[in-house]
Protein backbone atom coordinates (compact mmCIF):
# COMPACT_ATOMS: atom_id res chain seq x y z
CA UNK A 1 0.00 0.00 0.00
CA UNK A 2 1.11 3.63 0.19
CA UNK A 3 2.95 3.34 3.25
CA UNK A 4 5.02 0.15 1.39
CA UNK A 5 5.64 3.26 -1.58
CA UNK A 6 7.02 5.58 1.79
CA UNK A 7 9.65 2.91 2.90
CA UNK A 8 10.71 2.49 -0.26
CA UNK A 9 11.99 5.46 -1.05
CA UNK A 10 12.64 7.01 2.12
CA UNK A 11 15.04 3.99 3.10
CA UNK A 12 17.44 5.06 0.17
CA UNK A 13 19.40 8.28 -0.51
CA UNK A 14 19.37 8.78 -4.04
CA UNK A 15 22.47 7.57 -4.85
CA UNK A 16 21.67 4.47 -3.04
CA UNK A 17 18.54 3.62 -5.42
CA UNK A 18 20.59 3.12 -8.64
CA UNK A 19 20.67 -0.90 -8.14
CA UNK A 20 17.08 -1.15 -6.84
CA UNK A 21 15.59 0.65 -9.41
CA UNK A 22 17.42 -1.14 -11.88
CA UNK A 23 15.70 -4.69 -10.62
CA UNK A 24 13.80 -6.65 -13.29
CA UNK A 25 10.26 -5.65 -12.21
CA UNK A 26 11.33 -1.89 -12.48
CA UNK A 27 13.19 -2.64 -15.78
CA UNK A 28 10.05 -1.99 -18.36
CA UNK A 29 8.58 1.52 -16.18
CA UNK A 30 12.12 2.81 -16.09
CA UNK A 31 13.00 2.49 -19.46
CA UNK A 32 9.05 4.25 -20.56
CA UNK A 33 9.74 7.41 -18.19
CA UNK A 34 13.07 7.57 -19.01
CA UNK A 35 12.25 7.60 -22.55
CA UNK A 36 9.87 10.72 -22.05
CA UNK A 37 12.82 12.51 -20.20
CA UNK A 38 14.16 15.32 -23.00
CA UNK A 39 16.89 16.88 -20.93
CA UNK A 40 14.81 19.09 -18.19
CA UNK A 41 11.33 18.31 -19.24
CA UNK A 42 9.35 15.20 -19.94
CA UNK A 43 7.97 15.14 -23.46
CA UNK A 44 6.34 12.62 -25.83
CA UNK A 45 3.40 11.96 -28.16
CA UNK A 46 -0.33 12.18 -26.57
CA UNK A 47 -1.70 8.56 -26.92
CA UNK A 48 -5.56 7.83 -25.57
CA UNK A 49 -4.37 4.94 -23.42
CA UNK A 50 -6.72 2.28 -25.00
CA UNK A 51 -3.41 -0.04 -26.11
CA UNK A 52 -0.97 -1.76 -24.61
CA UNK A 53 0.96 -0.60 -20.91
CA UNK A 54 3.78 0.98 -21.39
CA UNK A 55 3.19 1.83 -24.59
CA UNK A 56 5.47 4.54 -26.17
CA UNK A 57 4.01 8.66 -25.52
CA UNK A 58 2.29 9.77 -23.16
CA UNK A 59 -1.15 9.00 -21.54
CA UNK A 60 -2.95 9.61 -18.07
CA UNK A 61 -1.34 6.66 -16.55
CA UNK A 62 1.85 7.91 -16.99
CA UNK A 63 0.57 11.58 -16.12
CA UNK A 64 -0.50 10.01 -13.02
CA UNK A 65 2.88 8.49 -11.83
CA UNK A 66 5.03 11.60 -12.70
CA UNK A 67 2.57 13.56 -10.43
CA UNK A 68 2.91 11.21 -7.71
CA UNK A 69 6.99 11.63 -8.27
CA UNK A 70 7.11 15.24 -8.42
CA UNK A 71 5.56 15.50 -5.08
CA UNK A 72 7.79 12.95 -3.69
CA UNK A 73 10.60 14.60 -5.29
CA UNK A 74 9.59 17.94 -3.51
CA UNK A 75 8.94 16.28 0.14
CA UNK A 76 12.45 14.68 0.29
CA UNK A 77 14.02 18.25 -1.01
CA UNK A 78 12.25 20.20 1.30
CA UNK A 79 12.49 18.11 4.17
CA UNK A 80 14.94 16.20 5.97
CA UNK A 81 15.52 13.48 3.35
CA UNK A 82 12.55 11.54 4.30
CA UNK A 83 9.10 11.02 2.85
CA UNK A 84 6.89 12.82 6.01
CA UNK A 85 3.39 13.01 4.86
CA UNK A 86 2.42 14.71 8.11
CA UNK A 87 4.12 18.23 6.53
CA UNK A 88 1.24 19.76 4.28
CA UNK A 89 2.28 20.85 0.85
CA UNK A 90 1.15 22.79 -2.12
CA UNK A 91 1.84 22.77 -5.16
CA UNK A 92 0.65 24.48 -8.47
CA UNK A 93 -0.25 23.41 -12.31
CA UNK A 94 -0.99 25.12 -15.08
CA UNK A 95 -1.50 24.16 -18.84
CA UNK A 96 -0.93 25.30 -22.42
CA UNK A 97 -4.06 25.30 -24.78
CA UNK A 98 -3.66 22.14 -26.41
CA UNK A 99 -6.64 20.11 -26.40
CA UNK A 100 -5.60 17.05 -24.25
CA UNK A 101 -3.78 19.60 -22.12
CA UNK A 102 -6.97 19.49 -19.08
CA UNK A 103 -7.26 15.89 -18.82
CA UNK A 104 -3.52 15.73 -19.21
CA UNK A 105 -3.22 17.98 -15.92
CA UNK A 106 -6.56 16.71 -14.11
CA UNK A 107 -4.31 12.98 -13.99
CA UNK A 108 -0.86 14.57 -13.17
CA UNK A 109 -3.05 16.73 -10.04
CA UNK A 110 -4.66 13.44 -9.08
CA UNK A 111 -1.05 11.97 -8.65
CA UNK A 112 -0.11 14.58 -7.10
CA UNK A 113 -2.91 14.27 -4.88
CA UNK A 114 -2.46 10.64 -3.96
CA UNK A 115 0.84 10.78 -2.37
CA UNK A 116 -1.32 12.09 0.87
CA UNK A 117 -1.17 15.68 2.47
CA UNK A 118 -1.10 17.59 -0.50
CA UNK A 119 -3.03 20.48 -1.99
CA UNK A 120 -3.22 21.49 -5.14
CA UNK A 121 -3.89 25.32 -7.14
CA UNK A 122 -4.93 24.53 -10.96
CA UNK A 123 -4.73 28.05 -12.33
CA UNK A 124 -5.37 26.55 -15.67
CA UNK A 125 -4.37 28.53 -18.91
CA UNK A 126 -1.20 29.69 -17.89
CA UNK A 127 2.56 30.12 -19.11
CA UNK A 128 5.90 28.46 -18.41
CA UNK A 129 7.33 31.31 -16.81
CA UNK A 130 4.01 32.08 -15.02
CA UNK A 131 4.07 28.59 -12.87
CA UNK A 132 7.72 29.59 -11.72
CA UNK A 133 6.19 32.73 -10.76
CA UNK A 134 3.85 31.03 -8.98
CA UNK A 135 5.95 29.86 -6.69
CA UNK A 136 7.71 32.57 -5.46
CA UNK A 137 4.60 34.92 -5.78
CA UNK A 138 6.44 38.15 -5.84
CA UNK A 139 2.96 40.14 -6.01
CA UNK A 140 1.45 38.34 -3.14
CA UNK A 141 -1.65 37.01 -5.21
CA UNK A 142 -2.35 33.81 -4.02
CA UNK A 143 -3.07 33.35 -0.39
CA UNK A 144 -0.77 31.58 2.26
CA UNK A 145 -3.02 28.30 2.68
CA UNK A 146 -0.16 26.33 3.80
CA UNK A 147 1.17 28.15 6.65
CA UNK A 148 4.45 31.18 5.89
CA UNK A 149 7.02 30.41 2.65
CA UNK A 150 6.67 30.35 -0.89
CA UNK A 151 3.15 30.27 -2.00
CA UNK A 152 3.76 26.84 -3.40
CA UNK A 153 6.17 24.15 -3.00
CA UNK A 154 6.48 23.30 -6.71
CA UNK A 155 4.52 23.85 -9.87
CA UNK A 156 4.32 21.90 -13.25
CA UNK A 157 3.34 23.13 -16.28
CA UNK A 158 1.60 20.97 -18.92
CA UNK A 159 3.10 21.87 -22.32
CA UNK A 160 5.43 20.49 -25.41
CA UNK A 161 6.22 24.21 -25.90
CA UNK A 162 6.82 24.56 -29.80
CA UNK A 163 6.14 21.14 -30.50
CA UNK A 164 3.03 19.82 -32.94
CA UNK A 165 -0.46 19.70 -31.32
CA UNK A 166 0.05 16.16 -30.96
CA UNK A 167 2.96 16.66 -28.71
CA UNK A 168 2.34 17.06 -24.16
CA UNK A 169 4.91 17.12 -21.92
CA UNK A 170 5.43 18.84 -18.07
CA UNK A 171 8.05 21.46 -17.16
CA UNK A 172 8.86 21.44 -13.11
CA UNK A 173 9.77 24.24 -10.67
CA UNK A 174 10.52 25.36 -7.21
CA UNK A 175 10.81 28.52 -5.95
CA UNK A 176 14.70 27.67 -6.59
CA UNK A 177 13.41 27.98 -10.45
CA UNK A 178 13.26 25.43 -13.30
CA UNK A 179 14.32 21.63 -12.49
CA UNK A 180 17.47 20.44 -13.98
CA UNK A 181 18.32 16.95 -15.99
CA UNK A 182 19.40 15.09 -13.15
CA UNK A 183 16.46 16.76 -10.85
CA UNK A 184 13.95 15.39 -13.73
CA UNK A 185 15.68 11.97 -13.79
CA UNK A 186 15.24 11.23 -10.60
CA UNK A 187 11.15 12.40 -10.61
CA UNK A 188 11.14 9.70 -13.75
CA UNK A 189 12.63 7.53 -11.75
CA UNK A 190 10.07 7.45 -8.88
CA UNK A 191 7.37 7.89 -11.43
CA UNK A 192 8.51 4.31 -12.52
CA UNK A 193 8.64 3.07 -8.89
CA UNK A 194 4.98 4.49 -8.44
CA UNK A 195 3.93 2.64 -11.93
CA UNK A 196 5.04 -0.85 -10.46
CA UNK A 197 2.83 -0.21 -7.29
CA UNK A 198 -0.16 0.89 -9.10
CA UNK A 199 -2.97 -2.37 -8.89
CA UNK A 200 -3.23 -3.84 -12.65
CA UNK A 201 -6.65 -2.92 -13.00
CA UNK A 202 -5.27 1.14 -13.43
CA UNK A 203 -2.35 -0.60 -15.98
CA UNK A 204 -3.85 -2.88 -18.05
CA UNK A 205 -7.20 -1.51 -19.19
CA UNK A 206 -6.14 2.75 -18.58
CA UNK A 207 -9.05 4.05 -21.11
CA UNK A 208 -12.08 1.92 -19.23
CA UNK A 209 -10.94 2.62 -15.60
CA UNK A 210 -10.20 6.28 -15.65
CA UNK A 211 -11.74 9.08 -13.76
CA UNK A 212 -11.62 7.80 -9.68
CA UNK A 213 -9.69 9.31 -7.41
CA UNK A 214 -7.11 7.56 -4.84
CA UNK A 215 -6.75 8.65 -1.35
CA UNK A 216 -3.45 7.26 -0.68
CA UNK A 217 -1.02 5.77 -3.51
CA UNK A 218 -0.87 2.03 -3.89
CA UNK A 219 -4.57 2.10 -1.86
CA UNK A 220 -6.71 2.34 -5.28
CA UNK A 221 -8.43 -0.40 -6.53
CA UNK A 222 -9.41 1.16 -9.91
CA UNK A 223 -7.22 3.38 -12.46
CA UNK A 224 -6.12 6.44 -11.54
CA UNK A 225 -6.31 9.63 -13.90
CA UNK A 226 -9.01 11.46 -14.95
CA UNK A 227 -7.54 11.86 -18.35
CA UNK A 228 -9.52 9.29 -20.33
CA UNK A 229 -11.79 11.92 -21.41
CA UNK A 230 -9.49 13.98 -23.41
CA UNK A 231 -10.23 15.65 -25.48
CA UNK A 232 -13.95 15.51 -24.43
CA UNK A 233 -16.08 15.98 -20.85
CA UNK A 234 -14.53 18.00 -18.24
CA UNK A 235 -12.17 15.79 -16.15
CA UNK A 236 -12.95 15.05 -12.95
CA UNK A 237 -10.96 16.58 -10.46
CA UNK A 238 -8.93 15.19 -7.29
CA UNK A 239 -10.13 17.02 -3.60
CA UNK A 240 -8.14 18.98 -2.07
CA UNK A 241 -7.43 21.34 -5.82
CA UNK A 242 -8.68 24.65 -5.99
CA UNK A 243 -9.05 26.48 -9.19
CA UNK A 244 -7.77 29.75 -10.44
CA UNK A 245 -8.61 30.59 -13.59
CA UNK A 246 -7.60 34.51 -13.26
CA UNK A 247 -4.02 34.45 -11.90
CA UNK A 248 -2.67 34.50 -15.48
CA UNK A 249 -4.74 37.72 -16.63
CA UNK A 250 -4.47 39.30 -12.95
CA UNK A 251 -1.24 37.89 -10.67
CA UNK A 252 1.18 37.98 -13.33
CA UNK A 253 0.29 40.17 -15.86
CA UNK A 254 0.65 42.46 -13.13
CA UNK A 255 4.37 41.37 -12.62
CA UNK A 256 4.79 41.48 -16.52
CA UNK A 257 3.25 45.68 -16.43
CA UNK A 258 5.05 46.39 -13.06
CA UNK A 259 8.10 44.59 -12.79
CA UNK A 260 8.98 44.03 -16.28
CA UNK A 261 7.81 47.02 -17.90
CA UNK A 262 7.87 49.10 -15.62
CA UNK A 263 4.67 50.58 -15.54
CA UNK A 264 5.25 52.95 -18.68
CA UNK A 265 3.49 54.76 -20.43
CA UNK A 266 2.99 53.07 -24.03
CA UNK A 267 0.94 55.55 -25.64
CA UNK A 268 2.09 56.12 -29.27
CA UNK A 269 3.53 52.25 -29.77
CA UNK A 270 1.42 50.17 -32.15
CA UNK A 271 2.01 46.21 -31.20
CA UNK A 272 1.18 43.30 -33.15
CA UNK A 273 1.08 40.31 -30.68
CA UNK A 274 0.95 37.41 -32.72
CA UNK A 275 -0.40 34.39 -29.99
CA UNK A 276 -0.30 31.52 -32.14
CA UNK A 277 -3.13 30.82 -30.60
CA UNK A 278 -1.51 29.72 -27.87
CA UNK A 279 -1.18 31.20 -24.07
CA UNK A 280 0.35 34.78 -25.31
CA UNK A 281 -3.03 36.49 -25.92
CA UNK A 282 -3.23 37.89 -22.66
CA UNK A 283 -0.12 40.31 -23.16
CA UNK A 284 -1.79 42.05 -25.77
CA UNK A 285 -5.37 42.04 -23.82
CA UNK A 286 -3.91 42.43 -20.04
CA UNK A 287 -0.44 43.53 -20.08
CA UNK A 288 0.50 46.01 -23.19
CA UNK A 289 -3.48 47.61 -23.55
CA UNK A 290 -3.82 48.32 -20.05
CA UNK A 291 -0.59 50.73 -20.67
CA UNK A 292 -1.98 52.09 -23.42
CA UNK A 293 -0.51 50.60 -26.27
CA UNK A 294 -2.61 50.08 -29.64
CA UNK A 295 -3.04 46.41 -29.93
CA UNK A 296 -5.85 46.30 -32.26
CA UNK A 297 -3.86 44.49 -35.26
CA UNK A 298 -3.00 41.74 -32.54
CA UNK A 299 -2.83 38.08 -34.79
CA UNK A 300 -4.48 34.95 -33.48
CA UNK A 301 -5.15 35.65 -29.64
CA UNK A 302 -7.64 32.92 -29.09
CA UNK A 303 -6.14 29.67 -27.44
CA UNK A 304 -6.79 26.80 -29.66
CA UNK A 305 -4.68 23.44 -29.30
CA UNK A 306 -4.72 22.54 -33.06
CA UNK A 307 -2.79 25.90 -33.96
CA UNK A 308 -4.61 26.42 -37.03
CA UNK A 309 -2.72 29.78 -38.04
CA UNK A 310 0.99 28.20 -38.53
CA UNK A 311 3.49 26.20 -36.60
CA UNK A 312 3.71 26.89 -32.66
CA UNK A 313 7.65 28.17 -33.44
CA UNK A 314 8.31 32.33 -33.69
CA UNK A 315 11.37 30.61 -35.89
CA UNK A 316 8.79 29.13 -38.40
CA UNK A 317 8.86 30.75 -41.27
CA UNK A 318 5.14 31.42 -42.06
CA UNK A 319 4.90 32.62 -38.33
CA UNK A 320 7.62 34.79 -38.96
CA UNK A 321 6.05 35.92 -42.70
CA UNK A 322 2.35 36.74 -41.12
CA UNK A 323 3.88 39.06 -38.55
CA UNK A 324 5.73 40.69 -40.93
CA UNK A 325 3.18 41.34 -43.10
CA UNK A 326 0.32 42.39 -40.13
CA UNK A 327 3.02 44.97 -39.07
CA UNK A 328 3.15 46.42 -42.65
CA UNK A 329 -0.44 47.02 -43.29
CA UNK A 330 -1.16 48.25 -39.63
CA UNK A 331 2.13 50.25 -39.97
CA UNK A 332 2.97 48.82 -36.55
CA UNK A 333 5.53 49.75 -34.50
CA UNK A 334 6.68 45.84 -33.38
CA UNK A 335 5.57 42.69 -33.77
CA UNK A 336 5.93 40.13 -30.92
CA UNK A 337 5.66 36.59 -31.58
CA UNK A 338 5.38 33.94 -28.98
CA UNK A 339 5.28 30.13 -28.56
CA UNK A 340 2.78 28.58 -26.77
CA UNK A 341 3.92 28.49 -23.06
CA UNK A 342 5.71 31.99 -24.03
CA UNK A 343 9.43 30.73 -23.14
CA UNK A 344 10.48 31.89 -26.03
CA UNK A 345 10.01 34.78 -28.25
CA UNK A 346 10.54 36.56 -31.83
CA UNK A 347 10.25 40.37 -32.87
CA UNK A 348 9.40 42.44 -35.83
CA UNK A 349 10.37 45.57 -36.11
CA UNK A 350 8.23 48.21 -37.94
CA UNK A 351 9.73 50.12 -41.18
CA UNK A 352 9.80 53.23 -39.66
CA UNK A 353 9.20 55.47 -42.26
CA UNK A 354 11.45 53.57 -45.06
CA UNK A 355 12.07 50.04 -46.30
CA UNK A 356 10.24 47.26 -44.76
CA UNK A 357 9.58 46.04 -41.70
CA UNK A 358 12.29 43.60 -40.25
CA UNK A 359 12.52 40.40 -38.82
CA UNK A 360 14.46 40.39 -35.21
CA UNK A 361 14.92 37.04 -35.15
CA UNK A 362 18.65 34.75 -34.31
CA UNK A 363 21.61 37.15 -34.26
CA UNK A 364 19.17 40.52 -33.85
CA UNK A 365 17.01 39.55 -31.35
CA UNK A 366 20.54 38.84 -29.33
CA UNK A 367 22.16 41.82 -30.00
CA UNK A 368 18.89 43.59 -28.87
CA UNK A 369 19.03 42.19 -25.73
CA UNK A 370 22.94 42.29 -25.22
CA UNK A 371 21.81 46.21 -25.96
CA UNK A 372 19.19 46.07 -22.89
CA UNK A 373 21.59 44.53 -20.05
CA UNK A 374 24.77 45.78 -21.25
CA UNK A 375 23.01 49.42 -20.56
CA UNK A 376 22.53 48.57 -17.22
CA UNK A 377 25.43 46.08 -16.54
CA UNK A 378 28.14 47.53 -18.14
CA UNK A 379 31.17 45.28 -19.29
CA UNK A 380 28.81 41.90 -18.28
CA UNK A 381 29.34 38.22 -19.54
CA UNK A 382 27.06 37.57 -22.47
CA UNK A 383 26.35 34.04 -23.37
CA UNK A 384 25.45 32.41 -26.58
CA UNK A 385 24.99 29.38 -28.63
CA UNK A 386 27.82 28.25 -30.87
CA UNK A 387 26.35 29.57 -34.21
CA UNK A 388 26.37 33.28 -33.25
CA UNK A 389 27.89 34.80 -35.87
CA UNK A 390 31.24 37.05 -36.14
CA UNK A 391 29.43 40.57 -36.17
CA UNK A 392 27.28 39.57 -33.18
CA UNK A 393 30.82 39.06 -31.60
CA UNK A 394 32.07 42.54 -32.50
CA UNK A 395 28.47 44.40 -32.15
CA UNK A 396 28.90 43.01 -28.10
CA UNK A 397 32.50 44.16 -27.70
CA UNK A 398 31.61 47.38 -28.64
CA UNK A 399 28.82 48.38 -26.94
CA UNK A 400 31.33 47.01 -23.93
CA UNK A 401 30.31 43.10 -23.22
CA UNK A 402 32.50 40.33 -23.57
CA UNK A 403 30.96 37.52 -25.65
CA UNK A 404 31.38 33.45 -24.74
CA UNK A 405 30.20 31.02 -27.03
CA UNK A 406 28.70 27.84 -25.06
CA UNK A 407 27.39 24.55 -26.99
CA UNK A 408 23.72 24.62 -28.36
CA UNK A 409 21.08 23.65 -26.23
CA UNK A 410 19.30 26.61 -24.56
CA UNK A 411 19.56 24.85 -20.66
CA UNK A 412 23.70 24.36 -21.38
CA UNK A 413 23.77 28.12 -22.58
CA UNK A 414 22.14 29.16 -19.26
CA UNK A 415 24.29 26.86 -16.83
CA UNK A 416 27.27 28.36 -18.42
CA UNK A 417 26.27 31.81 -17.62
CA UNK A 418 25.48 30.93 -14.24
CA UNK A 419 29.28 29.17 -14.19
CA UNK A 420 30.51 31.97 -15.19
CA UNK A 421 28.78 34.57 -12.89
CA UNK A 422 29.57 32.19 -10.03
CA UNK A 423 33.14 32.00 -10.73
CA UNK A 424 34.89 35.62 -8.64
CA UNK A 425 37.70 35.67 -10.91
CA UNK A 426 35.80 36.29 -13.91
CA UNK A 427 33.64 39.41 -15.02
CA UNK A 428 29.27 39.07 -14.08
CA UNK A 429 27.47 37.57 -16.85
CA UNK A 430 23.77 38.75 -16.76
CA UNK A 431 22.80 37.38 -20.20
CA UNK A 432 22.92 34.08 -21.62
CA UNK A 433 20.75 33.88 -25.09
CA UNK A 434 20.15 31.11 -27.83
CA UNK A 435 19.74 31.92 -31.08
CA UNK A 436 16.54 29.86 -30.95
CA UNK A 437 14.78 32.86 -29.07
CA UNK A 438 15.42 31.09 -25.86
CA UNK A 439 16.98 33.88 -23.52
CA UNK A 440 17.40 34.05 -19.54
CA UNK A 441 18.59 36.94 -17.61
CA UNK A 442 20.13 37.06 -13.87
CA UNK A 443 17.70 40.00 -12.59
CA UNK A 444 14.87 37.64 -13.63
CA UNK A 445 16.25 34.54 -11.57
CA UNK A 446 18.00 33.10 -14.64
CA UNK A 447 14.40 32.30 -15.80
CA UNK A 448 14.00 31.30 -19.72
CA UNK A 449 11.46 33.45 -20.40
CA UNK A 450 10.26 34.89 -23.73
CA UNK A 451 7.52 37.60 -22.37
CA UNK A 452 10.79 38.70 -20.56
CA UNK A 453 13.24 39.79 -23.56
CA UNK A 454 10.23 40.72 -25.65
CA UNK A 455 8.84 43.02 -23.00
CA UNK A 456 12.07 44.16 -22.06
CA UNK A 457 12.22 45.32 -25.89
CA UNK A 458 9.35 46.58 -25.77
CA UNK A 459 10.42 49.42 -22.69
CA UNK A 460 13.64 49.56 -24.41
CA UNK A 461 11.54 51.13 -27.65
CA UNK A 462 9.40 53.53 -25.27
CA UNK A 463 12.39 55.29 -24.20
CA UNK A 464 14.33 55.35 -27.10
CA UNK A 465 11.46 56.69 -29.44
CA UNK A 466 9.77 54.10 -30.78
CA UNK A 467 11.12 51.76 -34.04
CA UNK A 468 13.29 54.34 -34.98
CA UNK A 469 15.62 54.07 -32.17
CA UNK A 470 15.91 50.27 -32.22
CA UNK A 471 16.51 50.73 -35.49
CA UNK A 472 19.20 52.78 -34.41
CA UNK A 473 20.68 50.47 -32.02
CA UNK A 474 20.40 47.84 -34.75
CA UNK A 475 22.52 49.70 -36.93
CA UNK A 476 25.89 48.77 -36.14
CA UNK A 477 25.16 44.54 -36.32
CA UNK A 478 27.10 43.57 -39.08
CA UNK A 479 25.07 40.86 -41.14
CA UNK A 480 26.60 37.91 -42.52
CA UNK A 481 26.14 37.99 -46.42
CA UNK A 482 24.65 34.37 -46.54
CA UNK A 483 23.41 32.34 -43.43
CA UNK A 484 22.30 28.51 -44.45
CA UNK A 485 21.20 26.30 -41.33
CA UNK A 486 21.13 22.63 -42.00
CA UNK A 487 19.45 20.25 -39.52
CA UNK A 488 19.72 16.57 -40.18
CA UNK A 489 17.08 13.65 -39.27
CA UNK A 490 18.79 11.34 -36.58
CA UNK A 491 16.88 7.86 -36.37
CA UNK A 492 16.85 6.76 -32.56
CA UNK A 493 18.57 3.26 -33.10
CA UNK A 494 21.90 5.66 -34.49
CA UNK A 495 21.85 7.63 -30.81
CA UNK A 496 23.61 10.11 -29.89
CA UNK A 497 27.09 8.18 -29.47
CA UNK A 498 26.86 7.68 -33.41
CA UNK A 499 26.18 11.27 -33.44
CA UNK A 500 28.77 12.49 -31.80
CA UNK A 501 31.44 10.30 -34.16
CA UNK A 502 29.98 11.39 -36.96
CA UNK A 503 30.43 14.84 -35.69
CA UNK A 504 33.93 14.24 -34.53
CA UNK A 505 34.82 13.02 -38.27
CA UNK A 506 33.68 16.56 -39.75
CA UNK A 507 35.61 17.95 -37.31
CA UNK A 508 38.99 16.76 -38.39
CA UNK A 509 38.28 16.71 -41.90
CA UNK A 510 37.74 20.38 -41.31
CA UNK A 511 40.66 20.91 -39.54
CA UNK A 512 42.78 18.68 -42.07
CA UNK A 513 41.45 21.06 -45.09
CA UNK A 514 42.25 24.33 -43.28
CA UNK A 515 45.83 23.37 -42.16
CA UNK A 516 46.20 22.32 -45.84
CA UNK A 517 45.08 24.37 -49.35
CA UNK A 518 42.56 26.35 -48.29
CA UNK A 519 44.29 28.67 -47.10
CA UNK A 520 41.38 31.34 -46.08
CA UNK A 521 40.25 29.06 -43.46
CA UNK A 522 41.45 30.49 -39.99
CA UNK A 523 40.10 27.96 -37.22
CA UNK A 524 38.82 29.75 -34.27
CA UNK A 525 40.72 29.23 -31.14
CA UNK A 526 37.83 28.85 -29.22
CA UNK A 527 35.80 25.48 -30.37
CA UNK A 528 32.94 24.95 -27.88
CA UNK A 529 31.40 22.16 -30.41
CA UNK A 530 32.25 21.00 -33.36
CA UNK A 531 34.47 22.98 -35.65
CA UNK A 532 34.58 26.60 -35.94
CA UNK A 533 36.87 28.76 -38.78
CA UNK A 534 36.66 32.13 -40.06
CA UNK A 535 36.47 32.79 -43.41
CA UNK A 536 38.72 35.23 -45.16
Amino acid sequence: GGAVFAVLITAKGWAGMGSDLEAPQLAQALGHFRGLRTGSDVRGQVRAGDGPALAAGLDAVSMFCLGAGFVQWLRRRQGDGTDDLHTPLCVAVGRDPRVHGPGLLAAFAEGCASVGNTSLTDVGLATTPAMFEACVDTVGYFDRTVGPGPAHAGAAMVTASHLPAEWNGVKFFTPDGGLGSEDVRHICDLAAVTYTLLPSSATAEPSSTLGTTPTMLGTATTAPGAAATMPGAPPALPPHLRTDPGYLTQGYACVLRDRVLGGADLRGLRIVVNAGHGAAGFIAHDVLGPLRADVSASLFLEPDGRFPAHAPNPEDPDAVAATLEQVRVARADLGLIFDPDVDRSGLVLGAAGAGAPLAVTRNRLVALMSAVVLREYPGSVVVTDSVTSEGLTRYIERAGGVHVRAKKGYRTVIAEGQRIDADPALPACHLAMETSGHGAVKGNAWLDDGAYTALRIVRLAASEGGVAGLRALLGPLEEPLESVEVRLRVRPAQGQAEVARVCDRVAEAMARAAAGPVRRWEPDPVQPEGFRVRVR
